[in-house]
């Protein structure tokens, strides 16, 4: 089971950057918020390569609509999905030493998962991050794996908010 969250408005998210910034990174989690994500758009999960890597579709989607918002207000923005088998930002492996680069590092980093993830990201950079999301419900689907994508089964799949519990 998922969490359900949302992003915050565009006017919230551009309100977290620092004065002073003008570099941004927008990490994109590829666990509950872009799970998500996929509910709400209708989008796949995942995409996966021929060599079956796994890049979270549906957060590079929300991240590139951001990082537009963004550029429109002059900022430079850069955008990092996490990939692979375990592509979220919660969990890391006791060797992981960076999600972030040494070169270019932006002034703030804005992330795209849940609070969980933006406290993961203290363990991999000393930059300002922060969650641009919110938390409102539980997600539960089942999903199926179709040519090269992996997508959520509406019919198959019930989210339920927080204040309906």
């Amino acid at each position: 089971m998922a969490i359900y969250s949302k992003t915050l408005s565009d006017e919230k998210i551009i309100a977290l950057v620092p004065k002073g910034a003008k570099s941004i990174l927008i990490v994109g989690c590829g666990g509950c918020v872009n799970e998500s994500l996929a509910y709400d758009y209708d989008v796949p999960i995942s995409t996966f390569d021929t060599e079956g890597n796994n890049t979270p579709y549906a957060s590079s989607v929300e991240a590139k609509r951001i990082a537009d918002i963004l550029e429109a207000e002059n900022f430079t923005v850069d955008i990092k999905l996490l990939t692979g088998d375990l592509p979220v930002l919660c969990i890391h492996h006791e060797n992981e030493t960076a999600i972030i680069g040494q070169s270019n590092r932006p002034d703030a980093i804005l992330v795209l998962s849940c609070k969980s993830g933006v406290l993961g990201m203290q363990f991999v950079t000393d930059i300002p991050s922060f969650t641009i999301t919110t938390q409102v419900g539980y997600l539960s689907y089942t999903y199926s794996d179709r040519g090269g994508e992996r997508l959520i089964l509406r019919d198959k799949s019930v989210c339920q908010l927080f204040d309906e519990q």
